[in-house]
């Protein structure tokens, strides 16, 4: 799925310019940095104004736009941090706006391949702009795109990756150094979260299982 807002999706014209916003107001969606509508509070989505994140969800699983970004994250391990978040916001352990902090101060520290190869010169960025435009359209790794197109070896992208994972900083390692919850309450949550996850998991497989054999 490309990228794409909740306003172009669900074309509400709530949007800065949109033909309903001088009626209705901005939707507070359309003014936030990030795609993630479900964690903002105050949206529109169902004619009425919504609330938290934990008043709102039930509305927000039955949108075709939700169920899409879920779907995009999911298929992308560095962006399975919303998916912790949610949980974490769910709980009511941390709100809408912990998530864009944090996740803007991931995107502070942490390099992508793309980047550092780039620093390297390994990669030019006409290079760069082509392997993430076919990266949207596969849902492919960056550095498997760089070596089937022939920019990298499998050597260089190994180099890269790990030179990346040591210095990555992690959504729940952000949110410690930005004081929002301690290092042991931020494991202790991950914990609960895989482990329900892991639960979750093991249900869906026994439901097709039990189709699979009738």
């Amino acid at each position: 799925m490309k990228h794409i807002r909740c306003w172009e999706y669900k074309k509400c014209g709530r949007e800065l310019g949109g033909e309903h916003a001088e009626e209705f107001g901005y939707c507070p969606a359309a003014l936030a940095p990030d795609n993630n509508c479900w964690l903002i509070a105050g949206t529109m989505c169902s004619g009425t104004i919504e609330g938290t994140y934990a008043r709102k969800i039930d509305t927000c699983i039955i949108c075709g736009y939700y169920n899409k970004m879920q779907d995009y994250h999911a298929r992308r391990p560095r962006n399975r941090f919303f998916l912790f978040g949610q949980y974490l916001c769910s709980q009511g352990i941390i709100n809408g706006d912990h998530v864009v902090q944090a996740r803007a101060l991931q995107l502070r520290n942490n390099q992508k391949i793309g980047v550092l190869a780039k620093s390297k010169g390994m990669l030019t960025g006409d290079q760069i702009q082509l392997i993430l435009i076919l990266q949207e359209e596969t849902l492919k790794k960056f550095g498997e795109l760089a070596v089937e197109l022939g920019f990298l070896t499998e050597e260089q992208v190994r180099e890269l990756v790990l030179e990346q994972e040591d210095n990555y900083l992690f959504f729940g390692e952000a949110l410690v150094q930005l004081g929002v919850i301690s290092e042991p309450e931020m494991f202790n949550h991950l914990k609960i979260y895989n482990a329900e996850k892991l639960q979750k998991h093991l249900e869906q497989e026994k439901i097709r299982s039990q189709l699979a054999g009738q």
